[in-house]
């Protein structure tokens, strides 16, 4: 696992096993984890039940930092190969 960035509650991270897949990051906090894809940050419940404006943040915080996450998902990405 790897963990890109912490803010306030939230943890914003990925699997390094996941590196084949759509390029996407967990987000998660005290009430739980939501996936969100980066090519149109749609999202899915990963467990618990993440409040509405939580997820809401979430999205804007992985938004903001796109350009950090997808460099790292890359670098991370080429070391496998």
């Amino acid at each position: 696992m790897s963990t890109i960035l912490i803010e306030g509650a939230f943890r914003v991270f990925y699997f390094s096993y996941c590196l084949t897949e759509r390029i996407h990051v967990h987000v998660d906090n005290n009430d739980g984890e939501i996936k969100i894809w980066m090519d149109d940050f749609s999202w899915q419940r990963e467990y618990g039940q993440m409040k509405d404006r939580d997820v809401r943040r979430a999205i804007a915080l992985v938004k903001a930092h796109q350009d950090t996450i997808r460099e790292r998902w890359e670098a991370d990405k080429a070391k496998l190969q």
